[in-house]
């Protein structure tokens, strides 16, 4: 069984979602964009942003 890559990644930013990782988010500027399929890390990213 091999891994598959996420399939759709988010900017906790502004909540923007994408087909393909990205270094920065078009929509807002945010350096960070995460896979959506892991939201343990969604989780720890919108709680260093304070939300």
């Amino acid at each position: 069984m091999s891994e598959t890559s996420p399939s759709r990644f988010v900017c906790p930013l502004c909540e923007r979602t994408f087909d393909r990782p990205r270094s920065a988010c078009t929509h807002c500027g945010s350096t960070v964009v995460v896979p959506l399929d892991d939201g343990t890390v969604y989780d720890s990213v919108l709680s260093m942003c304070g939300r």
